[in-house]
């Protein structure tokens, strides 16, 4: 379920995103904490408990507040959103992202795009003590939805700028440099910058 609204605001028709949802899954999930009586399932060795059903809720917003062109993107743009999604069989429980994004701006090249971000990702408390369950016991962390875990999760931080250069009709050049700080969720890494470059084509 989700609703939105998508209004233009003054002369220069600033245009908006807003939306928010809730979503629901009525298909059975193992918890990542608890078995059949409560306890943690890694320190007791008994069935993991099934919850019936995960439910997920999000908010997210874009507004362009200065506009550079006729386009529905030729401006200077802000967005932010909000996720959340049931802890007890989800190893994320929030992820929030907030960004600005300019496009057609006066430097000659009015298709491309630069812009920053933002990201805030958080383990659910139940995926957390799950691994602090896994320490105590000795062995392995379990993996989840983030793939194989090397330490004890809890939040993950995501610096991003980036710039997108059209250099032909269809055709365009994505250069994007991240920062992310505790990677994987945890302190086993050191903080990681990445570059990449994106290459997109409309055919």
């Amino acid at each position: 379920m989700e609703i939105g609204w998508l209004p233009k605001f003054g002369k220069n028709h600033l245009n908006g995103h807003y939306k928010a949802g809730f979503g629901y899954d009525n298909s059975s999930y193992p918890d990542l904490l608890e078995d059949v009586h409560g306890n943690a399932w890694i320190e007791s060795g008994m069935p993991k408990r099934y919850r019936a059903g995960r439910a997920s809720a999000w908010v997210m917003a874009d507004q362009m507040l200065v506009r550079n062109g006729d386009g529905p993107t030729n401006g200077l743009i802000a967005l932010a959103g909000w996720m959340w999604s049931d802890g007890h069989t989800t190893a994320m429980s929030h992820h929030i992202w907030a960004g600005m994004v300019e496009t057609g701006a006066a430097w000659g090249r009015p298709m491309d795009s630069v812009g920053a971000m933002y990201q805030w990702e958080l383990m659910s408390r139940a995926s957390t003590l799950q691994q602090e369950a896994a320490v105590n016991t000795g062995v392995a962390f379990p993996s989840n939805q983030w793939g194989t875990v090397w330490g004890i999760q809890s939040h993950e931080n995501i610096y991003e700028v980036f710039y997108n250069a059209h250099v032909a009709p269809g055709i365009s050049l994505q250069p994007d440099f991240q920062y992310i700080n505790r990677p994987g969720g945890s302190t086993v890494f050191h903080d990681a910058a990445v570059m990449g470059l994106q290459f997109n084509a409309v055919l």
